[in-house]
């Protein structure tokens, strides 16, 4: 499961867990 935080950034990849401001991408 990867975690892009829109906080961090687009397309940045970040391990928060974070459920607000955050898409999950699961693979």
């Amino acid at each position: 499961v990867y975690n892009y935080d829109l906080l961090d950034g687009l397309g940045a990849l970040s391990k928060n867990n974070q459920g607000q401001n955050t898409i999950i991408y699961d693979e």
